[in-house]
């Protein structure tokens, strides 16, 4: 099941118990997610797979420094917006 969720530079989440930042959103809307020292680049309209049976893409991006992202879990993987750290 997909979940989509705006997301701006230094926006956390955390999918199942692994924790990942935007660190970087590029004008063609492709942008850059870490986890540990594991970097992924989602691309619009591609998904890229991130843990077993998780995957992402950019589903829209506004111009704005927000892109839509896009996560494809099984139902069992919990998926949540972490506070921002000041």
């Amino acid at each position: 099941m997909a979940l989509a969720l705006s997301i701006h530079i230094g926006d956390r989440i955390q999918i199942g118990e692994r924790e990942f930042s935007v660190q970087a959103i590029q004008e063609n809307g492709d942008y850059v997610l870490v986890s540990g020292e594991e970097a992924f680049h989602i691309v619009e309209e591609r998904y890229t797979e991130v843990m077993p049976d998780v995957l992402i893409t950019v589903g829209f991006y506004q111009g704005d420094g927000v892109a839509k992202l896009t996560i494809d879990a099984p139902r069992k993987i919990k998926i949540r917006r972490l506070k921002n750290e000041p």
